[in-house]
């Protein structure tokens, strides 16, 4: 119960550092973005709590090998937001080899799942 509360908050934290980002990046009011993306990401987070049960079931029946490609996509596109982080708040061209990083994870992921999930 407390792990999920504690990953509940470091979605709408990193949500909320998301949107910081955008204000920074387009010289808008900072608490307007960083509130808006805080509270999206917790509506998200409510919401998927009540598909929790059955993600969790659909995850445990289906073989990892069939997973395997979806999981590395979503790592890459976190990479990638990360690396947008970091592109913003500290350097630019580390930030951009790092979104670069995360772009191309996500795109092996994806032929990786499409020939798990159709192979016979």
């Amino acid at each position: 119960m407390t792990s999920r509360i504690i990953y509940s908050l470091a979605i709408v934290s990193f949500a909320a550092l998301f949107g910081l980002s955008l204000a920074k990046v387009s010289a808008s009011d900072p608490w307007d973005f960083t509130l808006g993306a805080a509270v999206i990401s917790a509506v998200a987070v409510i919401v998927a709590g009540f598909f929790r049960k059955p993600t969790a079931s659909f995850e445990q029946a289906t073989p990892p090998r069939k997973l395997l490609g979806l999981r590395i996509g979503v790592v890459g596109f976190v990479v990638a937001l990360s690396g947008w982080l970091v592109a913003v708040f500290l350097s630019a061209s580390v930030g951009y080899f790092i979104v670069a990083l995360g772009v191309i994870a996500s795109f092996v992921g994806f032929p990786i799942h499409i020939y798990n999930m159709f192979r016979s």
